[in-house]
């Protein structure tokens, strides 16, 4: 494979990979560190430049850091300009600004290969826009057109349009001429779109994998005493962005329906960032549910570091994805299997699923607070269903070594054409 890649149209240069990724929140500073950390362990005779907004350094720091502290000359981050960024930021076309930003870049560096770190919002500019100078890859977060085959989906309307709807721009994206691997995060869906879409594009899994952190004892034993956790209460635990697709709401909602021997037992803990235009909803919820005297409930709302986050999963004894209509895989779910810890989860969408079938716990409706209350009383009362054997196969399915080989494949498409002048139309008229 070594010889392959390095057959490029400069053989004197190393082929670069530009890699874009202008979102600032949730697990994206994490994919980038992680790719980052396997290209410096590598021997990789390649390079890689993460595009980022230019609100990354200032906002994750502690992942730019990272980035740079491996003083690899194969691995670049360049921030995008401030009007760029504001280009971004506009509402309306932003999507396919960032697709025109995508092309000028993979330009600039005169790139081997690009990889479109979050596929989703760009589909109709891949249709429809401009083509680029490279071939590239792309990684496919939020697949919901085959939801129709798990046990508890029951669809509304609305969701049943959304699912036509991606299921038509994935058919489209997949005609794409540049477009040569669609890496998948949701690995329930790589069977079907392998059988139901006609393409020349490889179809495979992509390792969601988080920061190689281990949990350590002193650590989560300083925690438990920084939030004072009290002796004998099992801890579940909701961590991440508590927004209105975490379910915090429904979460608090749902301390009002448990008995008191149940709650007098547990603790909650809701930790992580709430944005600024939820805040006040999630503190009132917060408010009533803090009444309950019995029960322990903690909440923080503030940035968990990527570095420590590990040590709150292991602190707890239950992880809550008690998610509202959430598509796509969960990084909570992979992070708890690798502490051995059950899940509270929504039975909807990838995740439910994911539980059902690996048996990593147990699902309710997480829009119905009343089926919190009942899934957090079994929990409290039964030995939680939890196959150690599928929770190994889940965290390695998902680690750095198995991410690495992914990132490998890329190399494949480092010799290969340029493809079409910069200025042609749409990747899908052209197939």
């Amino acid at each position: 494979m070594q010889q392959k890649y390095l057959m490029t149209r400069n053989t004197a240069v190393r082929p670069r990979i530009v890699a874009m990724e202008y979102q600032v929140l949730g697990h994206y500073p994490d994919y980038i560190r992680n790719i980052a950390e396997q290209w410096h362990l590598s021997s990789w005779d390649a390079e890689i430049e993460f595009i980022v907004s230019n609100r990354f350094a200032s906002i994750h720091g502690e992942a730019d850091q990272a980035v740079r502290s491996f003083r690899d000359d194969r691995i670049h981050i360049t921030p995008v300009s401030q009007d760029e960024e504001e280009g971004i930021l506009r509402q309306g076309r932003q999507h396919y600004f960032g697709w025109e930003l995508f092309r000028k870049y993979c330009a600039k560096s005169n790139a081997a290969h690009g990889l479109l770190m979050y596929l989703d919002n760009f589909q109709l500019p891949i249709w429809l826009g401009k083509k680029l100078t490279c071939s590239f890859s792309a990684i496919y977060f939020r697949p919901t057109f085959h939801y129709h085959r798990y046990l508890h989906h029951r669809p509304s309307f609305l969701q049943r349009l959304v699912s036509l709807r991606k299921k038509w721009f994935m058919k489209q994206v997949l005609r794409c001429s540049q477009l040569k691997e669609l890496y998948v995060l949701d690995p329930t869906a790589i069977d079907y779109i392998r059988n139901h879409f006609r393409t020349h594009v490889r179809i495979s899994h992509f390792a969601d994998t988080f920061s190689p952190y281990p949990s350590r004892p002193d650590r989560i034993a300083e925690i438990r005493r920084e939030l004072g956790i009290e002796m004998g209460r099992k801890v579940f635990t909701l961590l991440g962005v508590l927004d209105s697709r975490k379910g915090p709401i429904e979460l608090l909602q749902s301390v009002s329906h448990l008995d008191n021997d149940t709650a007098s037992k547990m603790t909650l803990m809701l930790l992580g960032y709430t944005p600024d235009d939820y805040v006040e909803k999630v503190n009132a919820a917060y408010e009533v549910a803090k009444k309950r005297s019995s029960l322990q409930l903690i909440y923080e709302n503030r940035f968990i570091p990527g570095t420590d986050v590990q040590n709150y999963f292991a602190a707890s004894d239950v992880i809550l994805t008690t998610y509202q209509g959430h598509m796509g895989s969960s990084l909570a779910l992979i992070r708890a299997a690798a502490e051995g810890k059950p899940l509270l989860s929504s039975n909807f969408g990838t995740v439910g699923e994911l539980v059902e079938q690996r048996r990593l716990g147990i699902t309710v409706d997480s829009t119905d607070p009343r089926s919190i209350a009942r899934g957090i009383t079994r929990l409290m009362t039964e030995v939680p269903r939890f196959d150690s054997h599928e929770a190994k196969r889940i965290v390695d399915e998902n680690s750095c070594e198995q991410l690495r080989r992914d990132l490998a494949r890329m190399f494949d498409f480092c010799s290969t054409p340029a493809g079409d002048p910069v200025n042609e139309v749409a990747c899908g008229e052209q197939s």
